[in-house]
């Protein structure tokens, strides 16, 4: 997990979910080299926003029907969603951070 701020000229709180998502769509997101993070699940919040409300930014679905149903008869655990990643799409790692002096997790 990583914290990054970054900023906007936008008011809306749409746009700025907007704006962090095209971030996120072309790789531009803040910490990350160029290129990276356009796998990654963004959870934003603007605690200063009159509109302040948590919004998850997600990469899209190969297949949006591909996942594994709940099972919850007779006690068993719920399994996992699938959430397959285009294949064309880089997984973000460690190695692209991009290193500052914190040493914050």
């Amino acid at each position: 997990m990583a914290i990054v701020e970054t900023t906007t000229s936008r008011e809306a709180i749409t746009e700025v979910w907007t704006d962090v998502n095209n971030m996120r769509r072309l790789g531009q997101l803040p910490g990350l080299r160029p290129g990276a993070g356009r796998d990654l699940f963004i959870v934003i919040d603007v605690p200063d926003h009159p509109q302040r409300k948590l919004h998850m930014v997600m990469p899209p679905f190969l297949d949006e029907d591909d996942v594994t149903p709940a099972r919850t008869m007779m006690g068993e655990a719920a399994l996992l969603v699938r959430i397959p990643i285009h294949p064309g799409v880089a997984r973000t790692t460690p190695n692209d951070m991009i290193k500052t002096g914190s040493t914050d997790d």
